[in-house]
């Protein structure tokens, strides 16, 4: 299992790193669910059946190849108070999903960080462009986040929401373009990288070695 982590000092963005922190993952995707449900009006489950599936084994849908969950994680108490996936397609496109912070974390730089990363990750599988689906009312904040960004609207993309208000957004994916690079920790016997273990940049497809992984951005999010 592949660990991207951008750290900030007051949060990490990583991939979830044990069975407590998938549990975390899980119950912040739920109350994801229910806020759709409260502030849109949307039954995730009943508009997209699939997501059912997914919560049964996360893991094991984004299991870092062609497709990752990643979570924002406060320092210290190491609470999961974010969440954003990645899911690369044959077609060179990248699909960005289950975008949600926590009340308690947001206006913090939170989803800034989660975006850069998953853009990061979309550019590490040559993926050329990035798109999304979302609701406009109470998503207006995250669309606005995403046009800054440099995502537009564009017309509907084959998929399993139907719902009024929908608005569709991609942007391209330059490779190199961002303002962040990709490391490579190399794995040592037990599965986690020692302090200090070199970083070795990746080339094309040198991820699949399922390596772990370090996103490092340079700058610090905007507040």
């Amino acid at each position: 299992m592949q660990h991207l982590c951008f750290t900030d000092g007051v949060f990490t963005i990583r991939s979830p790193r044990s069975d407590a922190e998938w549990l975390q993952t899980r119950a912040v995707l739920l109350d994801s669910i229910e806020w759709m449900r409260a502030a849109l009006g949307i039954d995730l489950f009943a508009e997209q059946p699939s997501v059912i599936a997914e919560l049964a084994d996360l893991p094991a849908v984004y299991d870092g190849v062609r497709a990752v969950l990643l979570t924002a994680v406060t320092d210290g108490d190491e609470l999961v108070v974010g969440t954003i996936g990645v899911r690369c397609h044959a077609d060179g496109t990248a699909e960005l999903k289950r975008m949600y912070v926590r009340a308690v974390a947001r206006r913090q730089g939170v989803g800034e960080a989660l975006l850069a990363a998953a853009v990061e990750f979309a550019r590490s599988r040559d993926a050329r462009t990035m798109w999304l689906e979302t609701a406009r009312g109470p998503r207006d904040p995250a669309i606005a986040l995403y046009a800054r960004h440099g995502f537009v609207e564009v017309g509907a993309r084959p998929g399993e929401l139907r719902i009024d208000r929908l608005v569709v957004m991609e942007r391209p994916l330059e490779p190199g373009s961002g303002r962040g690079s990709l490391r490579l920790d190399r794995p040592t016997g037990t599965g986690r990288p020692e302090p200090g273990t070199p970083l070795v940049e990746p080339g094309g497809r040198s991820w699949e070695d399922r390596a772990w992984a370090r996103v490092t951005v340079g700058h610090r999010p905007e507040r």
